[in-house]
């Protein structure tokens, strides 16, 4: 368009896609989420860790000597803990304070897994935290059941607006591994209205 032009000068046709200004739209108004995966210099910055445990031997007050969070988390598998419900420990020694929610494992059927994820959703939503971290035991991912139950909170984290900032503890677990979980969920769920990004 030359400079000092009336506006009947430029026609729009409207069988002409406005490519590039529908992307920079969508992005400037899209809601941002994140999936960080987390590494122990990262424990700290997440205020609510969320994991699984198996009945054992353990008091949860134990669960505190672990070296690492991730070694928390896989000591509450194996040997596992003395109790038989929902299991909530607080960490005073980073500030902010950082809490632990723990869920005993039923991951045999298809119903015990739905129960469990709508009990971490409820329980997050409650919480309202700015950010949520997950960590299952390798054992229990590779059953693949836990996967399904970790994936689905979160997808259902998302979609609620309950969270926007998440972590996927690498611990024990291998790279390309907690990797796919993100990008598996990054796949399905963004879309012009929601960007999900994966940082690692």
């Amino acid at each position: 368009m030359q400079t000092g032009s009336t506006s009947t000068d430029h026609v729009v046709d409207p069988n002409t896609p406005v490519i590039a200004e529908q992307t920079v739209f969508n992005q400037a108004s899209a809601r941002l989420c994140k999936i960080q995966i987390a590494y122990p210099q990262d424990e700290t910055q997440c205020q609510l860790w969320i994991g699984v445990y198996k009945q054992g031997t353990l008091s949860p007050t134990e669960l505190f000597h672990a070296p690492s969070l991730s070694e928390l988390f896989r000591q509450a598998t194996i040997p596992g803990i003395k109790e038989a419900g929902p299991v909530m420990l607080s960490d005073a020694t980073p500030n902010p304070p950082r809490y632990l929610y723990l869920e005993p494992s039923p991951l045999e059927n298809f119903r015990d897994r739905a129960v469990l994820t709508s009990d971490l959703v409820r329980v997050v939503k409650s919480w309202r935290p700015q950010s949520v971290g997950f960590y299952f035991d390798p054992e229990l991912m590779a059953q693949g059941a836990a996967q399904e139950v970790m994936s689905a909170t979160i997808r259902d984290l998302i979609i609620s607006q309950t969270c926007e900032t998440f972590y996927l503890l690498k611990g024990d677990q291998g790279f390309n591994s907690v990797l796919n979980i993100a990008l598996r969920l990054k796949s399905e769920l963004e879309y012009d209205q929601l960007r999900l990004l994966v940082l690692h």
